[in-house]
């Protein structure tokens, strides 16, 4: 079997590849609006997905770097308010978005399998997570990997109407 992360790494660069033509096809008008059950307007969750990107970048870095997952959290209306995606044009940050990404995913490919699963105590994900972990059960960087691509897909699914989720429901242990 390969590398759960390259799997990771692969299953994210296929959704981005197959999302990519359908946010492009709604123009800029619809990037634009947003559900009445938001607060932000699709282009901002685009934003919202570039933060979260960057902010998991660096949480998989810090943990295999030094060997933790204590991790700050971060104010996202606050990032996506000091980002002006709701200024910027959609292609741009559709580009963007695509970038953040694949950034993500080259890193993700190339975490060695026995770091992917490495077991820490201490995490936030009870707090931190889309899917909440109990502070009782250790957290992996294979947790926090999968929960960012849940992530990902709960957000492409507002924006996308009929998008089909293809993450697992549950992550490699």
């Amino acid at each position: 079997m390969k590398n759960p992360a390259v799997l990771y790494a692969e299953k994210l660069m296929n959704i981005i590849i197959s999302s990519v033509s359908l946010l492009e096809s709604l123009g800029p008008e619809f990037l634009d609006g947003h559900n009445e059950n938001q607060k932000w307007t699709y282009k901002e969750i685009l934003g919202h997905l570039i933060d979260s990107a960057y902010h998991n970048h660096q949480r998989i870095v810090l943990t295999l770097t030094e060997k933790h997952m204590s991790y700050q959290s971060y104010d996202q209306d606050q990032w996506v308010a000091l980002n002006q995606y709701k200024l910027r044009g959609g292609e741009e940050v559709i580009q963007t978005f695509i970038s953040a990404q694949q950034h993500l995913a080259i890193l993700i490919a190339g975490i060695p399998k026995d770091e992917l699963l490495k077991e820490y105590s201490e995490h936030h994900f009870d707090k931190m997570a889309m899917n909440k972990l109990d502070p009782s059960i250790k957290g992996t960087l294979s947790f926090l990997v999968w929960d960012y691509i849940f992530h990902l897909e709960h957000h492409l699914a507002q924006i996308i109407k009929g998008y089909i989720v293809v993450n697992e429901q549950e992550y490699y242990k």
